[in-house]
Parts: structure tokens; C-alpha cells; sequence
């Protein structure tokens, strides 16, 4: 039995607000409650909600909203989104850097973003201040390590400005020291050969 267009459309806006499926389910719940009185079947359609709905539908808001196709593989969406060969978009665009895992000296997958208003505020509140860098260890299940580059407004207010994402190397065990002064320094020199590329100027932060 289909779901009902109007339990699909409110599930489809809580996907797009980056709600994890539990708590669409929660919600829902309440939702079906609140306008069918408990009913699990409305004008011959299933208002019912499954965690199965919940994947089918997150597939279909990654391909329309991100333009990624989530029954391929990770390797297969990287090198469409960011190979040489990819085609220009948003997302193409905020990256400055991208090496495919297995490629270059070290076997790990590294990826450079800075939004073009992220390289503007770069250029307004980081060149000549000081920049800070904000680690986070294991972001998903791939255990990813994601070091976000960080300055200070005139107000003292924390901007992020760019995103360092990359894999631990090859049989490393514990992901937190998957990281040492090379990579960070290469992707620093990456960020940094951006910034100058577009501007034709020294980027000079403290």
C-alpha cells in the first residue's frame, strides 16, 4: 500500500532539516496522532511511517538536493563530485583540494572545502589575524577526521572557514591519531594556494 502524499511530503521536510530517522519517526508518530487519530490507513494510502520509508526517501532528498546517488559506492560519488572529469556545481566548486584514497604517496582520502563566502571572510578577518584549527575525530561510520579552520570577527564571534576532511592512513587503529603535522600542513599549503589563486595576493594570517 503507498504512502500517503501528505505524510511522504512531511517526512520529505524533516529529511531536508537533517533529522536523523528516530526522531522523524518520533515526530511522525505524533503527527499521524494529531491529524488521523491514530489511523493507519487514510483515503486508501498507508499513513504509517517505516524506517524503510524513512531510507528510500533519504535517497531520493541526497540525489535531488545534493545531486548524490547514495546506492553507489562512496569511491563512485567522490570522483563524480570532485574528480577531473566532474561537472561544475556548488559543492564542485568550495573545493580546493581532493586527493582519491589510494592515490599519491600516502593511501588516504583527503578533501579540502571553502565556500566563496568563506574565502571572502578569509581574506576580510583572517589575512594578517590569527586562525585556529577545531578537530573532530570520527564523524561517520568511515571514521573520518574533520579539522574545521576557524578566525575571529570584529566582534569576537568564531567564523568558520574552511574544512579539512581525510581519512587515517592504512591500518591505523584508533582514528584520533590518524592525523600529524604533514597532512595538516599540506592541506593548509592547499588552502592557502586557493586563496592566493583567486585574489592574486599573499594570504598572510598570524
Amino acid at each position: 500500500m503507498p504512502l500517503h502524499p501528505l505524510m511522504r511530503d512531511f517526512a520529505i521536510n524533516e529529511l531536508k532539516s537533517n533529522l536523523s530517522t528516530r526522531d522523524i519517526l518520533h515526530s511522525y508518530s505524533a503527527r499521524v496522532e494529531e491529524s488521523f487519530g491514530g489511523e493507519v490507513v487514510f483515503e486508501d494510502k498507508r499513513v504509517l511511517l517505516e524506517a524503510s520509508d524513512v531510507c528510500n526517501l533519504r535517497r531520493g532528498v541526497n540525489r535531488s538536493q545534493f545531486g548524490i546517488d547514495t546506492t553507489r559506492t562512496v569511491e563512485h560519488e567522490l570522483l563524480r563530485l570532485f574528480g577531473p572529469t566532474s561537472e561544475p556545481s556548488t559543492v564542485k566548486n568550495a573545493a580546493f583540494w581532493f586527493k582519491p584514497k589510494g592515490s599519491g604517496e600516502e593511501d588516504r582520502f583527503e578533501l579540502g572545502l571553502a565556500t566563496a563566502e568563506q574565502r571572502a571572510l578569509a581574506w576580510n578577518h583572517a589575512n594578517g589575524n590569527v586562525i585556529m584549527v577545531d578537530g573532530t575525530f570520527g564523524i561517520s561510520k568511515h571514521k573520518l577526521l574533520l579539522f574545521i579552520v576557524l578566525t575571529l570577527n570584529e566582534n569576537k564571534h568564531v567564523i568558520p572557514l574552511a574544512y579539512f576532511v581525510f581519512s587515517p592512513p592504512t591500518g591505523n587503529k584508533q582514528t584520533s591519531s590518524g592525523y600529524d603535522g604533514a597532512v595538516l600542513t599540506r592541506l593548509f599549503a592547499k588552502y592557502r594556494a586557493g586563496l592566493e589563486k583567486d585574489a592574486d595576493l599573499k594570504f598572510e594570517p598570524k
